[in-house]
């Protein structure tokens, strides 16, 4: 974690302290001067201050659940989608689906990435669009690879240790891990 990472948490927490200190005070001066009258009425806010806040943190939460779970799903059909041409290449097949179809399909995939994909994904995504059909295979490979670790780092995996050769494994066979390590890195 960064200094500049750190600051918004300190500011916050700064905050927080200031307000507890605050209420902690007026629940001390009400109690003093009015009476356990006061009190009552200010443990009433306060509680109705915290049930705002925890109502709030849940919805939150709700929202972070439902994206989270919109996001694997958009990732494992583009995944399928990607493998469905490695399968149909590694097979000698033609592509089944018709050239339109298949930019109607990822111009679908780009909207939805915009709406729900974290800032690296739609970067990998945008870098590995621009090197299609040109460029040395190593790079493409590394755009795959960087796109797929930028997938796992938004579904949770924020600290993954697979290599970029361990990931395209899944989706190419390879006999040698080895020799595309050494592709990746050309």
């Amino acid at each position: 974690m960064n200094k500049n990472s750190r600051m918004p948490i300190a500011l916050a927490l700064s905050i927080i302290l200031i307000l507890l200190a605050a209420f902690i005070g007026g629940f001390y001066l009400l109690v003093k001067t009015v009476g356990i009258e006061g009190s009552l009425i200010w443990s009433t806010l306060l509680a109705a201050l915290g049930w705002m806040v925890s109502e709030h943190i849940a919805r939150r939460r709700e929202h972070q659940k439902l994206l989270a779970e919109q996001k694997r799903e958009m990732y494992f059909k583009f995944l399928e989608f990607i493998l469905f041409f490695i399968d149909a290449e590694e097979k000698g097949r033609a592509k089944d689906k018709p050239e339109d179809e298949v930019i109607e399909e990822m111009t679908h995939w780009s909207l939805k990435l915009v709406l729900v994909g974290s800032d690296g994904v739609v970067k990998a995504w945008n870098a590995m669009r621009a090197e299609s059909g040109e460029g040395d295979t190593s790079r493409r490979f590394r755009r795959v690879a960087k796109l797929l670790t930028e997938m796992r780092k938004d579904c949770g995996h924020h600290g993954t240790s697979l290599s970029k050769s361990e990931l395209l494994s899944v989706m190419i066979k390879i006999e040698d891990l080895q020799q595309l390590d050494d592709v990746l890195r050309d």
